[in-house]
């Protein structure tokens, strides 16, 4: 299912980690700058939570990625769906800003 997302995202392929590499499958994840990406779409509140302990275990992502993420999140804020997505989206740049 995640195939559409990550096709949206191109090249997303340098943005994958191994997380296992055995004999015959590499299991990846997605980097912190992925991750953010796909999770900002929909932005839930456990999305929120989830972004936020990824950045504090793994640190934001290097610039310009980093540039990147803050300016799609301020293109979001512009056009929220909801009080309750402005505000989970004003504490994700807040978290994007603080490194």
């Amino acid at each position: 299912a995640a195939g559409y997302f990550l096709m949206k995202l191109q090249p997303f392929e340098e943005h994958l980690l191994v997380l296992h590499q055995g004999k015959n499958a590499t299991i990846y994840r997605p980097n912190v700058y992925l991750f953010l990406m796909l999770k900002l779409g929909r932005l839930t509140a456990s999305d929120l939570s989830d972004c936020l302990a990824l950045i504090k275990r793994e640190g934001l992502p290097p610039m310009p990625r980093l540039k990147t993420l803050q300016k799609r999140v301020r293109a979001e804020i512009q056009t929220p769906e909801s009080p309750e997505r402005l505000s989970r989206l004003r504490t994700l740049l807040t978290a994007l800003s603080s490194g």
